[in-house]
């Protein structure tokens, strides 16, 4: 058994109770006080998961990420993972909050849409697919989905798709590793955002980069979130397989319309 968060100086030893999934870790810190902590190891279909039950008697989980290292998941920390990911121009201060610091307006049909989605215990059975035209907002509406879902203290990552597409052409020319250690961690990550799908066109690579992406995800019941300028039905129009569209399109489509904010 690992002990995540361990503070610095502090020695521990796992005593099993019953189940080697339950137990509680026996600490020592620097000056020699010993102290207990109740722990349950458990896993979902996102990883393994270890909560301990602190002296106060408060509650710390973790979730070991896709590189074996273990992350903690309060809504801070998963809030603070999230806007690192995300890109620097779409951060902001927090759901439907704009990155000036001004409330956005944004329709409350969508909010709402969002919002239950982010509540729903089976979203992973059920992609939310973001469309509209360019400058609608669909990008900056997927960072806030992302931070209701931190709020909540599930991680999420975010993957451009155009961006991901030019790694993977990279990758056949070089070092094929590094590639696939990033493709292992958006195709496990608990939420994961894929922004801008249906612009890089529909060649062979594309292809195969999307299926998997969609594939993976809806078969592991994934929770995911697609943005797109092209609507749930029109996928196949734009040279998407029509497997890939079902898989994308199967879930709640949410239209963002208006003008080009880009351009005001």
């Amino acid at each position: 058994m690992e002990m995540p968060g361990l503070p610095a100086g502090h020695r521990h030893m796992w005593t099993p109770q019953r189940a080697l999934s339950r137990g509680y870790w026996l600490v020592c810190d620097p000056q020699g006080y010993e102290y207990a902590l109740g722990c349950t190891a458990s896993k979902d279909a996102q990883g393994e998961i270890s909560t301990t039950l602190q002296p106060d008697g408060t509650e710390r989980k973790w979730r070991k990420d896709g590189n074996g290292g273990w992350a903690e998941t309060t809504a801070s920390t998963c809030t603070t993972r999230w806007l690192d990911r995300v890109p620097p121009r779409l951060r902001c201060s927090g759901p439907w909050m704009l990155p000036n610091g001004h409330r956005a307006a944004g329709n409350p049909k969508v909010k709402d849409a969002v919002e239950g989605w982010c509540r729903d215990p089976h979203r992973g059975e059920r992609p939310l697919y973001l469309h509209g035209p360019a400058g609608t907002g669909k990008s900056q509406t997927a960072v806030w989905t992302g931070l209701i879902l931190a709020g909540m203290g599930t991680d999420a990552d975010w993957l451009h798709f155009g961006a991901a597409a030019q790694a993977m052409r990279a990758s056949y020319s070089g070092e094929r590793t590094e590639f696939e250690g990033q493709m292992r961690r958006w195709l496990s990550c608990p939420v994961l955002v894929v922004d801008d799908i249906g612009a890089e066109g529909a060649g062979k690579d594309v292809a195969e980069l999307l299926y998997r992406l969609a594939d993976s995800r809806y078969n592991a019941c994934l929770p995911t979130v697609w943005t797109s300028n092209i609507g749930p039905m029109l996928l196949t129009n734009s040279g998407i397989d029509p497997r890939t569209a079902s898989r994308i399109g199967s879930g709640i489509a949410v239209e963002l319309t208006g003008k080009d904010r880009r351009a005001s």
